[in-house]
């Protein structure tokens, strides 16, 4: 039996030791690049999330959305749990006269909503009207030819027999949507288009909303006129969105297009809308509205438990020309802009979408 004090030994232990501290050695190397990873990609992350901006890309301008329209889905299936979104002219329906009593009067108001702060309204400019009318046909002709009379809603303004059996035959049908030869055309207009986009890394989901207009340099374009940002999950907390609009001049600070507003949910994916306005002195955000899912869709009432309507989204419906929609009806004395209703259903679909992410379907139970 070999003497512990030995030579050969002694020299053993120390190969052995010696083998460990290199070891080692290599093991701190692979942990120091490791940790000065994680903690460089910490600073860069938090270095971004200070200093963006929540609102990169174009800048803003003012929205003239109505205060009717179909929101449609563009395509069948998500995209990262976010669907694309169309907003279509649309008439006073049957189903929303009499659910919120959306009479003719806030129908008129609605539509000089329209006009900008200056100068005419679209609807009146008769360069505007002369152009969008060759659009019309040109759609009119490609689109019409594979429906019959039975297919068309009674309430679509086709036809005076159609018109007849309608309760709401007196709503006048928009100026852009009657033919030089004073026939009527079907929804064939589309307002607005409401994209997801990812300019921001900081939120999960972001819309943008783009606007039809006519001007004398480009003619028909769509301009930016409001963005959408949102939080990020934290534990069981069901995060926030955000919504600024574009700046319009010879509005009121507290203008609704001057507003900033939040739209937050319970767990019970009803939801909540606050408005904020910075330019008119106010720092904290005040409830104005209360969203609840109903038999009918989403309603939006006043914030005081009044049980006034402020707006409706009826439930998604199919049209034979293949895609799913709603039909959206704002109050013009809503206290936020009428595509606020549109964004507020893009953002609870996306939600749905991912708590729900084995059943993703546009039919949903509001």
């Amino acid at each position: 039996m070999a003497d512990e004090s030995s030579p050969l030994l002694g020299r053993g232990t120390n190969e052995r030791r010696q083998s460990f501290r290199e070891r080692m050695s290599s093991w701190d190397t692979w942990w120091s690049i490791i940790v000065f990873s994680i903690i460089f990609y910490i600073i860069v992350s938090w270095s971004v999330f200070l200093l963006q901006s929540p609102e990169m890309g174009p800048p803003l301008t003012g929205s003239m959305a109505p205060c009717i329209y179909d929101l449609r889905i563009r395509g069948n299936a998500p995209v990262n749990y976010r669907y694309d979104y169309e907003l279509w002219f649309s008439e006073l329906t049957d189903e929303i006269y009499k659910r919120i009593g959306y009479d003719i009067d806030y129908y008129h108001q609605c539509e000089k909503l329209m006009s900008p702060p200056t100068g005419p309204s679209r609807m009146e400019r008769s360069d505007f009207l002369e152009e969008s009318e060759s659009l019309f046909i040109n759609s009119l002709d490609e689109d019409m030819h594979q429906f019959s009379d039975n297919d068309l809603p009674l309430w679509s303004g086709l036809g005076e027999e159609s018109r007849d059996l309608s309760p709401m035959a007196s709503v006048p049908t928009p100026p852009l949507m009657r033919s030089p030869d004073g026939g009527y055309f079907p929804f064939l207009y589309k307002i607005a288009e409401l994209t997801s986009n990812s300019y921001n890394p900081r939120s999960p989901v972001s819309y943008e909303l783009r606007e039809l207009r006519w001007t004398p340099e480009y003619g028909e374009t769509f301009l930016l006129t409001s963005r959408t940002t949102m939080d990020r999950y934290w534990f069981f907390k069901i995060p926030s969105a955000y919504i600024s609009f574009g700046h319009v001049d010879g509005l009121a600070s507290d203008d609704v297009l001057n507003c900033e507003y939040k739209l937050s949910w319970t767990h019970t994916l009803n939801g909540h809308v606050y408005k904020k306005c910075v330019k008119s002195g106010e720092r904290n955000w005040k409830q104005v509205a209360t969203v609840v899912r109903s038999d009918i869709g989403l309603e939006f009432f006043d914030a005081d438990g009044s049980g006034r309507h402020q707006a409706i989204a009826t439930k998604h419906k199919y049209s034979k020309r293949g895609y799913w929609y709603r039909t959206v009806a704002v109050y013009p004395d809503a206290p936020y802009p009428a595509v606020l209703v549109s964004m507020y259903t893009a953002h609870l679909e996306y939600l749905l979408n991912i708590l729900d992410n084995d059943h993703i379907h546009p039919i949903r139970q509001f």
